[in-house]
């Protein structure tokens, strides 16, 4: 038996859907809702739909709601019951009453806002700050408050809002509640608002501190709580300068006349009462400042650390010295000198605060103590002041100290190293500062420079004797292997012969340090090398700090040349920390590490073992007139090619001479510093550590 394929697929045609016809028809397909995924409990008109479905009715049904039409529809509207979730549901019915598989959607049911009830005060004083309201608590609700005549001061988005009132009236406070759909419901509260005295008076600036001057101070302004001042009173009155607006309450002005904190009551007042407040003023004539700032020290073991607070400030002032930022008990004065320091007190730091009489205060910068070896000690010996001058050991062992160009006098001292005295010797025949002074073989001392003259000291009978004029007007000069001394100016070079007391021009741009003698017999010149035994001079290459000025060079026990101690000009000379050192053998320069500090026309003296004390010097120089000096003092060990802090001087000194002792000790004599700029007469001893 053959079948009809075609007449089966009709027949399935018209057997499927919701039609009817003779054919036996299949249930509809289940229906698929659409419904809103929240909704407001007991809000109406909610709509729920379904695709139609041909020849085919519907029938809704809902847990936890109401239909309220269309329940066989398409669409159907929904009003939900209480908060939670609804259940709509919805079956396809054809012709032959053969129903679908129900389709179904849950829908959540969202709490509906209650109408707030707004607890506040009924009536309230003008402009009264920290006032409060509050609504119950519903969950899920969103809070929204406003005021129209006054200020909210809280956060408005809360059960609770705290405000200030406005004017004299009314003001209408409104609350609203809403939930995540935005239905919302929301109540106002009215509020009397009642005229009052000023409550309460404060000012930008309380207490005020103003320096003295013509330009006028920023305006300080007056808030007040309570009723609206109508005017405003001080007493006493204002310094001259400054007054109160009696009807603003604003103070401004430019003081012309300084005062100490006082104490002054200003008044608000109106018609229903006043207020008052206590206002303290202080006129400054000027702020502290700090004219020098401390310095780190470096002191030996058992020494103490002196330090002098350098203040411009309004009389009295007041100081508090400390130390590792504690206040030491009656560290009060300008000036601290700390107990006896051991090793355990490296690295202590020290500072003050000064205040001055108008209660303004400035801190200092916290120095630092370093133990270190090696200490200054002041010597006995009175030698008059000089800045320049020169010191010489002489063959019996003591120092010529000779010249300086404020010394204003011809007149040479001679120190006894035993005695720690000096006496005056012979008189040179001219006052000369920035000057030569040479050991010859002999024991005698040429003398030569700043200009183009030179004298000779004579130790065995205390007299200087006028030499020729030598060509040139020398400020460096070094005596060489062969006795000769070669003399250096700015751009040429002369030799001196102590045989016959001459002098005599050789070939060579000059020296740009003091020449050094090698152990060669040739005389390092910083930018070249002299032969003594040709008088021709050998160009160098390869000095990286060739640019500096005021440099030290310095030879070593192991023959190679310390160089450092320069200056950069920028406007004046600023000290550099670079160092290097000229090694004699390869005739190459080698940069070195920093040194401790930077300064510059350092003179320097070798120690018994070697190393090179290089103490003072100036860190800034814009000519002779305008110096800073440093206190500070370091060492250069050839061994390590290293440097380090030794003792500080007694003062910063620059402009001074320095001799090594036969047992030693090295002497540091003369020299400048800033309270004594012409010269200073103290003279120090270097204890070798």
């Amino acid at each position: 038996m053959k079948f009809n394929t075609s007449m089966l697929v009709v027949v399935g045609l018209f057997a499927a859907g919701c039609g009817g016809g003779k054919n036996e028809s299949r249930p509809p397909d289940t229906p698929l809702i659409t419904a809103p995924a929240r909704v407001t409990s007991y809000r109406p008109g909610y709509q729920a739909s379904v695709l139609p479905q041909a020849g085919c009715t519907f029938q809704w049904s809902i847990t936890g709601g109401v239909l309220t039409a269309g329940m066989t529809g398409t669409s159907v509207t929904f009003t939900p019951a209480g908060p939670g979730k609804l259940t709509l549901a919805c079956a396809a019915i054809n012709a032959d009453g053969k129903a679908s598989p129900q389709g179904s959607a849950r829908v959540d049911v969202l709490a509906s806002p209650a109408q707030p009830v707004i607890v506040a005060p009924s009536s309230v004083e003008t402009r009264t700050p920290g006032l409060n309201a509050s609504i119950a608590a519903q969950d899920g609700m969103v809070v929204t408050w406003t005021l129209v005549g006054g200020q909210l001061t809280s956060s408005s988005d809360s059960t609770h809002v705290e405000f200030t009132s406005g004017s004299p009236g009314k003001s209408t406070l409104s609350c609203k509640v809403a939930n995540a759909l935005g239905d919302s419901a929301e109540a106002s509260a009215e509020i009397v608002v009642t005229d009052a005295p000023p409550r309460s008076l404060t000012y930008t600036l309380n207490p005020a501190v103003y320096p003295l001057g013509v330009v006028p101070i920023q305006a300080n302004l007056p808030a007040t709580t309570g009723g609206l001042p109508t005017s405003y009173a001080i007493s006493p009155g204002l310094p001259a300068g400054l007054g109160l607006s009696t009807t603003t309450g604003v103070i401004s002005g430019a003081p012309l006349v300084a005062a100490l904190p006082t104490s002054y009551t200003i008044t608000a007042s109106n018609a229903l009462g006043s207020c008052s407040t206590d206002f303290t003023l202080t006129i400054y004539p000027y702020l502290p400042s700090i004219l020098r700032d401390l310095d780190d020290k470096a002191v030996a073991a058992g020494d103490s650390a002196t330090w002098v607070a350098v203040v411009s400030a309004a009389e009295p002032i007041q100081y508090q010295w400390y130390r590792n930022g504690l206040a030491i008990p009656g560290a009060t004065l300008a000036t601290y000198v700390t107990p006896a320091l051991g090793l355990g007190d490296s690295g202590a730091t020290y500072g003050y605060r000064a205040v001055d009489a108008y209660g303004n205060a400035i801190s200092s910068r916290s120095a630092t103590v370093e133990i270190v070896e090696g200490r200054f000690v002041l010597s006995q010996a009175h030698i008059p002041p000089r800045r320049g001058g020169t010191a010489t050991r002489l063959g019996n062992g003591l120092v010529l100290v000779a010249g300086g160009d404020s010394a204003g006098s011809t007149v040479a001292y001679l120190y006894d190293p035993g005695l720690d005295a000096a006496s005056a010797t012979g008189a040179m025949a001219k006052v000369r500062g920035g000057h030569t002074a040479t050991l010859l073989l002999d024991g005698r001392v040429l003398m030569a420079g700043p200009d183009a003259s030179a004298e000779i000291y004579d130790p065995a009978t205390g007299q200087f004797t006028a030499l020729p004029q030598p060509p040139l007007s020398p400020s460096v000069a070094v005596m060489m292997k062969n006795g000769k001394v070669l003399l250096g100016a700015d751009g040429s070079m002369a030799v001196f012969d102590p045989a016959g007391n001459t002098f005599y021009p050789v070939a060579g741009s000059g020296p740009t340090v003091k020449p050094v003698v090698l152990n060669d017999g040739m005389v390092f010149l910083g930018n070249g090398l002299f032969d003594p035994s040709k008088e021709t001079t050998v160009a160098l290459t390869g000095d990286a700090q060739a640019g500096l000025a005021g440099r030290t060079a310095r030879g070593l026990a192991d023959g190679n040349v310390l160089l450092c101690q320069g200056g950069v000009y920028q406007g004046a000379y600023v000290a550099s920390d670079e160092a290097e050192l000229f090694m004699a053998g390869t005739r190459v320069f080698t940069p070195l590490a920093s040194k401790p500090y930077p300064a510059m026309g350092v003179p320097s003296a070798m120690l018994a073992d070697g190393r090179i004390l290089l103490p003072g010097g100036t860190t800034v120089s814009g000519g002779m007139s305008i110096q800073t000096g440093t206190a500070k003092a370091m060492l250069f060990n050839p061994a390590t090619l290293t440097f380090s802090r030794t003792g500080d001087l007694p003062e910063a000194l620059y402009s001074h001479a320095v001799a090594t002792l036969q047992d030693g000790r090295v002497l540091v004599t003369g020299g400048a510093t800033s309270a004594n700029p012409a010269g200073t007469g103290a003279t120090y001893l270097y204890i070798v550590p």
